[in-house]
């Protein structure tokens, strides 16, 4: 029972984490992100739907065997890293779209790859195929910062006027 109501957690926090990243990030994809020129790096819009939709299923996978071996205080900080990573992603699309601060943006989204490399790194020492599922993740977040430093390097610190 223990392990089905910690499916039910992780998985209830990574689609509330979707869904609203999903509502800031559309916000400003229907608005200022459109009408920027974007960074030569920058995929086609149908591939963040479908990359997003596999890594937060990884994201679950993986937290959910990171946290089902994790004793009492390694399970307290990997939960508090998998919590932490959840807010900043969404703090940052909040930022970044809705509000177009491209260098909030990249300030938040810096705290965001800490703090999933160092939740990568904690999910190696409890299992090591919890990291090596959450790598796409940490890739793709790497990519993103990437994608958030060429945006402010084109545009400066806000995209809205």
């Amino acid at each position: 029972m223990k392990k089905i109501f910690k499916f039910i957690y992780i998985s209830a926090v990574v689609l509330l984490t979707a869904y609203l990243s999903s509502i800031f990030s559309r916000y400003g994809t229907n608005g200022w992100y459109q009408t920027l020129p974007q960074p030569a790096i920058t995929p086609p819009d149908y591939v963040f739907s479908i990359t997003w939709t596999l890594l937060y299923a990884l994201l679950v996978w993986a937290s959910y065997i990171a946290l089902n071996r994790a004793e009492s205080l390694l399970h307290n900080r990997a939960n508090d890293l998998f919590l932490a990573q959840c807010f900043l992603q969404i703090l940052w699309c909040f930022v970044f779209f809705a509000h177009g601060q491209l260098a909030w943006g990249l300030g938040i989204i810096i705290l965001l790859d800490v703090a999933v490399l160092k939740m990568a790194h904690l999910y190696y020492k409890l299992n090591h195929w919890s990291a090596y599922i959450l790598a796409p993740y940490c890739l793709w977040m790497l990519f993103a910062t990437i994608l958030n430093i060429a945006y402010v390097w084109m545009h400066g610190i806000s995209a809205k006027i």
